[in-house]
């Protein structure tokens, strides 16, 4: 061994958890989704003209039938989403009639926040979960 062998960078063996994880799906375990290795969600170019022109983008992740409404969870991805914003589904307009984040309702949903909005309009059930709507 020489005097600056031990600078040397050695090949890093992986470990016994990332062994486990990545043979798993081979060996029929189920890997629960806290331990999988997390993907950033990236805002498309599309999306980022969007917020250019004055748009808000919710991404969606729950849809739900409340009486004649629907009430879809998710989080902002662009701009901030307002009460009677619109939005276009399907070639039909929605209204924004109510934000809430938790069980409090509040004026406005801010970029990054969580919360739920409750639309007016026909055809929502078109809605599906990991929509981008448009909110102007």
């Amino acid at each position: 061994m020489g005097l600056f062998d031990f600078m040397k960078k050695k090949k890093e063996e992986p470990s016994e958890e990332d062994k486990i994880l990545d043979g798993a799906e081979s060996a029929g375990v189920v890997v629960p989704d806290h331990a999988k290795p997390k993907e950033e969600s990236v805002v498309s170019k599309k999306v980022a003209s969007k917020k250019q022109q004055g748009f808000s983008i919710f991404r969606v992740t729950g849809v739900y039938a409340v009486g004649g409404d629907v009430m879809l969870s998710g989080i902002v991805e662009v701009g901030t989403i307002k009460k009677k914003m619109k939005t276009r589904i399907k070639d039909k307009d929605s209204t924004v009639l109510d934000i809430k984040i938790g069980t409090g309702s509040v004026k406005e949903l801010p970029l990054r926040q969580e919360g739920t909005i409750f639309l007016k309009g026909k055809n929502l059930f078109l809605v599906r979960t990991e929509d981008l709507l448009e909110f102007k």
